[in-house]
Parts: structure tokens; sequence; C-alpha cells
């Protein structure tokens, strides 16, 4: 079986074998499934496919699937990035282009979201800001969340959810005002502890610990944040020799991102 459930805490946790994720299960469905033997609790999964999906919370939701809805929109707003990672697979976040606009513009922007709205009955669900180094274009993405309030409000559907993947180092108060602003949530790239961090997630055109910098800004979000804050984490060799040479490697990270209050996404 590809799945494993849990209770901790009186919180019901699956476990995703194939996908390597944790997933929060509504209260009721958990207590059932905890009561199966296995080949129940699988063929009782099985059936649940088609109306339980794992929506972004890494929460298990009963809805009935949408097609006429567009469940992530992401837009890459910036072909540009401040940081040199030796595994970045997007040629330091300019996808192999070497000159010219390296940033989305507006209008771009706002034709992505109504052609999508228009081919989709019931609109967007989510807007994702990805790069690159999506706050290379921070003033795109304000008056972006701006524009989609109101052009959501007038054709009367709800307004699709916002969220950012970022490296975390450009964030600065004004950042953080606009995301408390449009409830968007924030996916900070963080690949553990110092060391292990700065092997690979190095700067451009700076000598300084990314780490350091990006833990900075963490702990400055923590204090007057409202919206959603997550970890990913890139695994690379240096993680699995230590996962093979130190059993507590692994609770050691979680510790770690646990101090931060942040959760792996």
């Amino acid at each position: 079986m590809s799945v494993h459930i849990y209770n901790l805490d009186d919180k019901y946790i699956l476990f995703n074998h194939e996908q390597l994720k944790y997933f929060l299960l509504p209260p009721k469905l958990g207590e059932q499934l905890l009561k199966l033997d296995e080949n129940e609790k699988e063929r009782l999964i099985s059936s649940l496919k088609e109306n339980f999906y794992f929506n972004g919370s890494n929460e298990i939701t009963q809805e009935e699937k949408e097609d006429d809805v567009c469940s992530r929109l992401i837009l890459v707003i910036s072909q540009a990035c401040n940081l040199s990672c030796s595994y970045c697979y997007a040629h330091g976040g300019s996808y192999g282009k070497q000159s010219g606009n390296f940033f989305m513009d507006f209008e771009t922007a706002k034709n992505s979201v109504v052609f999508f709205t228009k081919t989709f009955a019931k609109g967007i669900k989510s807007i994702q800001f990805f790069g690159g180094e999506p706050l290379l274009n921070l003033d795109l993405i304000e008056r972006l969340c701006y524009w989609v309030n109101e052009y959501y409000s007038s054709i009367g559907l709800n307004t699709p959810k916002f969220s950012i993947s970022t490296n975390g180092t450009l964030i600065n108060e004004k950042a953080i005002e606009l995301f408390n602003s449009y409830n968007i949530g924030v996916t900070v790239s963080l690949d553990g502890d110092k060391g292990i961090n700065d092997e690979h997630r190095k700067y451009k055109n700076v000598k300084r610990s990314v780490h350091e910098d990006v833990v900075k800004i963490i702990n400055l979000m923590n204090k007057i944040r409202n919206f959603k804050l997550g970890i990913e984490m890139t695994v690379t060799n240096k993680h699995i020799e230590n996962f093979k040479d130190n059993p507590d490697f692994a609770l050691g990270l979680v510790k770690h991102f646990h101090n931060l209050k942040m959760i792996l996404v």
C-alpha cells in the first residue's frame, strides 16, 4: 500500500509514499480509516480517489472534481535571479534566455488571467508567482493582485488565491505588507542549516551567507505576517550522504525548520 495513516495529537496524518508527502485528513475520515484493516483501508482509499484530492495546503479536501475551473495558473514573471544555485535547472533563472526583456509586463499577465478566466467557466482557483526570482518584479505582483481583485469582483467570481515561490533573499517590509494585504501564501527555498544550504545556494555577485540572510528575513516575517509560510527543500547528494551516515540528520532538519516556524511543502 502506498499510503499510511497516523494519529498524532488527535490529528490524522496520511503519508503518501509515492509523492513523499504528508497530508492532513478530515477528523471523521481519519478516524474511520484507522479502524479498518489494510485491505479494507486500501479499498476505501481507492474508492475515494474520485472525490478527494490533495490541495495546496497539504490537506485532503472533499470536493467534486471540477473540469470548469483552472486549479492553478503559474505566471513566470521573472527570467532573472540574484542567486546562482549550482543545481538550478533554469540556467540561473533565465531558462536559457541570453538577452531581451527578462520580466513579464502587466498587459501580458493581465491577458493571461483573462484568457484562462474565459476558458474556464468558474475561473481560476489560484495564481502562483514564479521565476527566476519573482520578487525582482515586485511591482507587477502588487499591480496584478489589485487588478485581479477588481476584475473578479466585477464578473461575480470568487477571487483566486495568490502564492509565490521565492528564494527569500529579497523579501523586505514592503513585500511583507503586500503578502499580508492579499494573503499571499509564501514558499521559501531553503535546504537546511547554513552548512548544507550554502554549499549550493549562493549569490551571483556577493560573498555572503544566503542561509543567514534568509533566516533573518524569516524571523522578520514571523513577527508581522498573517499569511501561510512554507519551505521547499531541494534534496542533494549531500542530504542523502547525511541521511545514511547520521540517523538523527532528518530529525535535525525538522527541528531546524520547526524553530523557524515553517512547514515543508
